[in-house]
Formats: structure tokens, sequence, C-alpha cells
């Protein structure tokens, strides 16, 4: 791997930018942390039309007792392929998975880097961090979450290695990732995939639930603000499994740097250890991202644009097909 450095003399956290070949690309990502003092390794994946830098700049403020080395890779053309979703990378069938599972081998093969690993992901992100979560791995992964976006896919779940903690945030009112689910007879905003099935949320923390052993259809809700999280029972530490759902927040919780998802998020990366929590210090300058920096205006003009042109052949297509079965429950029986 290569890369350059800035370090930020106010944090004494070091922010680097770095490359690797993966399968004959040069992939992308930034890095920062607090030297060898991380506690474990958090890697953050960014949401459609978006960078590395602008997914790490949320990761900061959530201002972690557990200190943790972040890592933000890129994604090819802003998106990921993560199955249903999205973008450019889901079209050209790339391995996002595989790269995210090569990144993580090498960042734990390097010297006092921490052996324990922390996955975060956002929409698009959030669907290919669900399917790494589930996919067969050389390393082991202790804590996800899953921001507006988690993979629906059967065989995904069927194939999965069990337990991971997991933490699914959603709001109930969200356009672009239904929380009832995303299929050709409710088509959802940036070209996720028009399944003949939907499966709501609920029903995807039903499959984590099962997959991590809980109590079957047993969960306990708590308050956080305005969350509801439902807590499945009989899990265990090492397995917990959590789903906490806005009632009226839009899709754009992590982007807009929302503070009751920051706290819900916060406490469930923060339980997987006990630490002292740190002074709270201003966020590190990052380097500049290597996409052009017309920014995230362009950025979410060029999404905007994309997410109507998707959607209206998503209900072509869906008006094309006819009626489809709606709200399934996800099956994760092993075939």
């Amino acid at each position: 791997m290569n890369g350059s450095a800035a370090v930020n003399a106010t944090t004494a956290m070091e922010v680097t930018r770095h490359s690797m070949l993966y399968k004959g690309v040069n992939r992308t990502f930034v890095r920062a942390s607090h030297g060898d003092q991380a506690e474990a390794l958090l890697v953050v994946l960014h949401w459609l039309g978006s960078t590395g830098t602008a997914m790490l700049q949320t990761a900061l403020a959530l201002n972690l007792s557990t200190r943790v080395t972040y890592v933000a890779p890129d994604g090819l053309w802003l998106s990921w392929n993560g199955g249903e979703c999205c973008g450019a990378a889901m079209e050209a069938g790339e391995d996002d998975v595989g790269f995210v599972s090569a990144l993580i081998v090498a960042l734990l093969a390097e010297d006092a880097a921490p052996s324990r690993v922390l996955l975060l992901g956002n929409s698009n992100g959030a669907y290919l961090a669900s399917r790494v979560a589930l996919s067969p791995r050389p390393w082991a992964l202790e804590r996800v979450v899953l921001v507006a976006g988690c993979t629906s896919d059967e065989a995904a779940f069927a194939s999965a290695r069990a337990p991971v903690a997991v933490l699914q945030v959603h709001s109930a009112q969200d356009a672009m990732v239904r929380f009832d689910g995303c299929c050709a007879e409710h088509p959802c905003c940036c070209s996720v995939r028009d399944s003949p099935r939907c499966v709501a949320i609920p029903a995807l923390f039903s499959g984590w639930a099962r997959l991590n052993g809980c109590q079957s259809g047993a969960s306990s809700v708590e308050r956080r603000g305005p969350y509801a999280c439902s807590v499945a029972e009989g899990c265990g530490a090492a397995a917990r499994t959590e789903m906490c759902v806005h009632p009226s927040a839009s899709h754009s919780l992590w982007s807009h740097r929302d503070l009751p998802t920051l706290a819900v998020v916060r406490a469930f990366l923060d339980a997987a250890v006990s630490t002292p929590a740190p002074p709270l210090l201003p966020l590190p300058t990052l380097p500049p991202s290597p996409k052009s920096e017309g920014g995230s205006i362009v950025a979410a003009a060029v999404l905007l644009v994309a997410c109507v042109l998707l959607s209206i052949a998503l209900l072509r297509r869906a008006m094309r097909a006819g009626t489809v079965a709606a709200y399934a429950p996800l099956d994760t029986t092993t075939r």
C-alpha cells in the first residue's frame, strides 16, 4: 500500500491517504488514527455519490470513547456494489465485498495493528457492509452498524458466518430505501434492484436475530431520544442484535450528522469495550478527496438526477411486470 500523511497537532490524530492495488485496479482510502494506541479498526463505507473523506468526517463526529483507527475506502465511481444497490459499481459487477475484505486483511497484517474489527455503512455502504458481514472471511468481525440500508438477499443470509453483533438504524419515513422494503411494486431510489419480494426492515431484524441465535420472536423496546430500539433477547453480548427506528427522519440520517443517530451508533460501538471517554476535541483537518472536489453539491445534483431517471425506469419495469407479491418475511434457512 502507498500513502501520504498529514498530522493534526490539535488532536494528535494522523490522517493519511493511501492506495492499494486490488484485481488490477488502484483503490484508495483515507485513514485516521491515534498511532499505536488504537483498540480496534473501524471501517466506514460511504453512501452513493460520496467519498471516503465525507464518510470519515461524520464518523469522526461520533467522538467514540473506544480508541479506533478509522478507515474510509472510496467506492469506484462514487458507488459500491452492494448486490441490490447501487449505481455504476453494481452495474459493472465490481467485487467490493472482496476488496473490503482484502483491505482489512492488509491492515490487520501491519505491525501494531489492532486485532478487533468494527464495520459501519450508510445507505449504499450499508448494503455492502451487510454483505461483508454475512460473507465468509479470514478475519473476525466484532460489530456492524447498518444505517439506512441492509441486504435482503436470502443467499447471503444462508451462507452467513454468525454470530456478529449488529445494529440496524432506519427511519420509518425513509423515501429512498423504504422501511417496508424495496421491490418492483414499491421501487426505491438510486437503482436499488427491483426484487420480486419486498422484505421490510423488521423482517431483516428477525433474520439477523435468527442467525445470532437469539430467542425466537423475543425482544424488548428501549427509547433512545426519538428512536425506538428493539433489542433481541437471548443473544449474548457477542451477538447483540438491535434495530433502532426513527419515526420521521429523512434518508440522510448519517450524511446530515443527525445527533440522535450519532448517539445511537456511538453507544453501540462503544459497548464493544469499556474505556474512559476522551475529552471532546475538534475534528482533524482531512486531506482533499481524490475525486473532483466540486464537492458535495455537484455530487448531490448528479445523485438526484440519477435517482429520478432510475426511479422512472424501475416504475416502467414494474408496470411491464405486473403485480408482484408484497412484504415477504426473510427466509434464512440454509438450503
